[in-house]
């Protein structure tokens, strides 16, 4: 779809689509220095009017990147998605207020002229570099950095023609969880445990709660390695510390309770059943969805939840 105003920039299909996208951007493309906010729905068009009058290259098509890129002009991407289509995974299904019409926004661009390295962009001042641990672009629970992490490698031994598998280490650009955010999760593992709450997994309509509620929840997660390495670490943490609690769950039940113990999965029915390795995914619906589309939803949305006039 070719990009002639604002309204035409397109939107994320969902969640994972738009981390995956500034993965690909930050990392293979090398849009790494970067700003970013959040603004209003009613304010958004004349915002995005503004930055393309800054940066022309907003709306420069793959061929005209490749252009520029040769002649040592940056490549400039703007990339806009509304905060309330970012969902919340929490232990329980507790009630959580998000804002309606606020909107969060990226740019982001290439080293050149024109772009948020040079001194004379008039963002300079606020750029910051991805690839600094001071600068790394954060969305909700997760956070975008390089990180190394173990690959295996399926080798033939050329004596023997026996195969083998060594594991060497690769880096790589992936989202991870926060954290404070496994902080909290964690704090929230042990309180299930002290409180012994085992709970039970979501089965149907009927949602999660306590400990098994609180993994499951993890489980729903975009599963970038970084994101899944963090979740299996819960998992084993989880394990460990219900496992030096259940005794007192045992003591506590009645003689003649013949309901079957809470029993956390082994985790490598979770890996083989629940955490999928992560595949590259179509980044837009097709047509995109717009900015214009999705303000057009918003003021309907308000529309509807306004209360009627007295």
């Amino acid at each position: 779809m070719p990009l002639n105003s604002a309204a035409d920039l397109p939107v994320p299909r969902n969640l994972t689509a738009l981390m995956q996208h500034l993965q690909m951007l930050v990392g293979p493309a090398n849009h790494h220095h970067w700003c970013g906010g959040t603004i209003h729905a009613a304010k958004l068009t004349g915002f995005l009017n503004k930055m393309i009058d800054r940066y022309p290259s907003i709306q420069r098509n793959p061929r005209q990147r490749s252009y520029d890129r040769a002649r040592g002009r940056a490549s400039v991407r703007l990339i806009v998605y509304p905060l309330m289509s970012i969902p919340r995974h929490t232990a329980v299904h507790t009630k959580v207020d998000i804002p309606q019409g606020i909107f969060v926004w990226w740019l982001l661009s290439t080293d050149g002229t024109g772009g948020l390295a040079d001194p004379q962009a008039p963002d300079h001042h606020v750029a910051r570099d991805a690839m600094s641990s001071e600068g790394h672009i954060e969305l909700a629970d997760y956070v975008l950095a390089y990180v190394s992490k173990p690959v295996r490698r399926d080798l033939l031994d050329k004596r023997t023609a026996d195969h083998r598998s060594i594991w060497k280490s690769s880096s790589t650009w992936t989202w991870k969880l926060r954290a404070t955010v496994k902080a909290e999760i964690r704090a929230a593992i042990i309180d299930c445990c002290r409180k012994l709450k085992p709970g039970r997994e979501p089965a149907g309509d009927q949602p999660g709660y306590g400990l098994l509620g609180l993994l499951a929840a993890q489980r729903q997660r975009p599963q970038f390695s970084g994101v899944r390495n963090g979740v299996i670490e819960l998992h084993r943490f989880a394990r460990d510390t219900w496992l030096a609690h259940e005794p007192h769950w045992l003591a506590q039940r009645p003689a003649d309770d013949s309901a079957p113990k809470p029993v956390l999965r082994p985790l490598s029915e979770v890996l083989a059943t629940d955490l999928p390795l992560m595949r590259r995914i179509r980044v837009f619906d097709q047509p995109p969805r717009r900015v214009a589309d999705i303000l057009d939803l918003v003021t309907a949305t308000a529309v509807i939840e306004s209360p009627p006039a007295a």
